[in-house]
C-alpha cells in the first residue's frame, strides 16, 4: 500500500511541478511589472504588487515543500531531503510580506523615502536570484547523481552570500520604514 502512495505521490510531483514553478514565474511577474505608481489614497502601488505576488511565490513553494513530504514518514527527515536555501527564501518573503502589511498606505501613497524602493528594488533581485537558486538545488535534488551533488553544494555557497545580503537589505527596509517613515 505504501508503494502505491509512492507511486502516486511521484506522479503527483511530476504533473505539478512545472505547475508550482509557472506559478513563482507569474508571481514575479506580478512584483516587477505592477509596482511602479502611487495612488494618493494608497489603496492602490508597490505594496499590492509585493503582497499579491510574494504570496503567489509563497504559496508554490511551500506547495513544492508539501509534495515533497511522505505521508507516513518521519517530517523532518523528508525535509533534509529540501533544499534549505528554499526555508531561507521563505522566511524572506514573509518577512517583506509582513512590512509591507504594516505600512501598506504610506507604501502605496509614496509618503516613505525614496531610500525604501531603491532597497526594496535590491531586495527584489537578491529574493529572484535565491528563488532561481534554490530551484536549481531542488531539480538537481531529483536527478541523484554525484556531478549534481557538487554543483549544489557550490550552489549553497552562494545562496548563503545571497541571504546575507537579502537579510541586510530587509533590515535596512524594516529601518526606514520604522524610523524614517511619515504618514503624510
Amino acid at each position: 500500500m505504501n508503494q502505491i502512495f509512492k507511486t502516486l505521490q511521484d506522479n503527483d510531483a511530476k504533473i505539478a511541478n512545472p505547475v508550482f514553478i509557472a506559478l513563482i514565474a507569474v508571481g514575479i511577474f506580478i512584483k516587477l511589472a505592477l509596482s511602479f505608481g502611487t495612488t494618493d489614497d494608497g489603496s492602490v502601488g508597490p505594496a499590492n504588487s509585493l503582497i499579491w505576488g510574494y504570496s503567489i511565490v509563497l504559496f508554490s513553494l511551500v506547495g513544492i515543500i508539501f509534495l515533497n513530504i511522505d505521508i507516513g514518514s518521519d517530517t523532518w527527515t523528508d525535509m533534509k531531503k529540501l533544499p534549505w536555501t528554499m526555508i531561507l527564501t521563505l522566511i524572506i518573503i514573509m518577512w517583506t510580506i509582513s512590512l509591507n502589511f504594516k505600512y501598506f498606505t504610506p507604501i502605496n501613497k509614496g509618503s516613505v523615502p525614496y531610500q525604501y524602493y531603491m532597497w526594496s528594488r535590491y531586495s527584489t533581485v537578491l529574493v529572484i536570484a535565491m528563488i532561481v537558486i534554490s530551484l536549481g538545488q531542488y531539480m538537481l535534488k531529483l536527478q541523484k547523481n554525484t556531478d549534481s551533488s557538487e554543483y549544489s553544494k557550490q550552489l549553497s555557497m552562494y545562496s548563503i552570500i545571497i541571504f546575507i545580503f537579502n537579510l541586510i537589505c530587509v533590515c535596512i527596509l524594516q529601518v526606514i520604514l520604522d524610523c524614517f517613515a511619515v504618514d503624510g
